[in-house]
């Protein structure tokens, strides 16, 4: 998740078409990959 849009399309995937969202990642290395947790995602793009 960056200062783009891109954090937006999460939402938008799982809402029309209906697939889990299993990891997300925060960063840009293999190592900022992560299990997604809702509310921990929506807490983040607050901060």
């Amino acid at each position: 998740m960056d200062s783009n849009s891109k954090a937006g399309s999460i939402v938008k995937i799982k809402k029309e078409l209906g697939l889990p969202v299993r990891f997300i990642t925060f960063g840009e290395k293999p190592e900022d990959i992560e299990k997604f947790n809702a509310k921990d995602f929506v807490q983040r793009l607050f901060e």
